[in-house]
């Protein structure tokens, strides 16, 4: 996807562009590079801004490497309303339907990543448009669509298990959150092209939020992801055990964005006027637990309207957390409220 700044290396037909559309976290029109070997920015082609856009930033990486997509492209009846597309699969002997675009499309980009050194990655995606011939199977997939890993795995292709089985991280946009029992029991048995599995983080409608943020919501799950990695699937039986020790443990003030926050270790609430404890884990001490998906919520029914008093700095004294029973000066609170969206600084 495009922003206004190169559309004239998108599509012009409006089947496979679409101005008027905001692509999820963006707030800019969605516009559709054009993949076929043709454009009407002649001589140069999408491709071509593609494999400029390639050459200049895969030197930027150490790692072996490099991520080209090339998911979520339009599908179907979009193809087939879409005269630059369909008259370019006319005039290449060597494309049948109108989804061969995209895989041509495709090795290319994987020929040219290959002549800067690295290995190509993509999402998976391209199963999803009707083919006739398939990618190299040297690149490494990411599976997130459709539970798609048998299907490449049988054309040969190295796999990594991604996606919202488990392993997804959407706060507002979907708010899907990985599943730490999933990751810590996670064993593969069925190919030796199944490598591992990963746990993506996506900023979607989320993309003014502080990285700590986002570190404060990964904090468990990235503990749990690197003893998986090191120790090996383990029994559900010793999940609870493991977060225990990693909430002692805890994360340093820089990791969570507090560089001179108050240590939050002998905390207590000595007073709430409302909490929810019997149907969901809503007591108040989540507040200050430094986990970011857990919450204080209210009482569901039958209690009084919450509210929240922390040291000096004052909504509504019904709830008051004191630190180690001592005075400090408290110049600035973050709290990340209920709906995921925004952090609440207040000075």
């Amino acid at each position: 996807m495009l922003g206004d700044y190169s559309k004239e290396d998108a599509f012009s037909c409006y089947t496979l562009s679409e101005p008027q559309v905001h692509w999820e976290g963006s707030a800019g029109p969605r516009w559709t590079i054009n993949y076929t070997g043709v454009s009407q920015n002649s001589p140069n082609t999408g491709r071509d801004f593609l494999e400029n856009l390639l050459s200049e930033f895969v030197p930027w990486f150490d790692g072996p490497y490099f991520h080209i997509g090339t998911d979520e492209v339009p599908e179907g009846s979009k193809l087939n309303n879409c005269a630059e597309l369909t008259n370019y699969v006319a005039d290449t002997p060597s494309l049948t339907r109108n989804g061969d675009v995209l895989v041509e499309a495709i090795d290319e980009l994987n020929d040219h990543v290959k002549s800067l050194g690295k290995k190509t990655q993509m999402w998976n995606w391209y199963e999803r448009q009707s083919t006739t011939i398939e990618p190299s199977n040297d690149i490494l997939v990411d599976v997130w669509a459709g539970n798609a890993e048998s299907a490449y795995i049988n054309l040969g292709f190295d796999v990594i298990k991604t996606g919202d089985g488990g392993f997804y991280l959407t706060p507002g946009f979907v708010d899907t959150f990985p599943s730490n029992q999933t990751i810590f029991t996670w064993n593969n048995t069925s190919s030796s092209h199944l490598k591992g599995v990963k746990v993506s983080v996506w900023t979607d409608t989320a993309y003014t939020w502080p990285d700590y943020q986002f570190e404060n919501l990964m904090f468990e799950y990235r503990a749990v992801s690197a003893e998986r990695n090191w120790v090996g699937a383990q029994s559900s039986s010793k999940l609870s055990g493991f977060l225990s020790k990693v909430h002692q443990v805890g994360a340093s003030s820089s990791y969570k964005g507090e560089q001179n926050a108050i240590p939050k270790d002998n905390w207590k609430v000595h007073n709430v006027s409302s909490q929810e404890t019997a149907q969901e884990d809503g007591k108040a001490s989540n507040i200050f637990d430094g986990v970011g998906t857990t919450i204080w919520h209210s009482k569901y029914s039958g209690g009084q309207i919450a509210s929240l008093t922390v040291w000096r700095w004052t909504s509504v004294p019904n709830m008051t957390c004191t630190g180690q029973g001592s005075r400090r000066d408290v110049t600035r609170t973050n709290v990340i409220s209920m709906d995921w969206l925004t952090t609440i600084t207040s000075r």
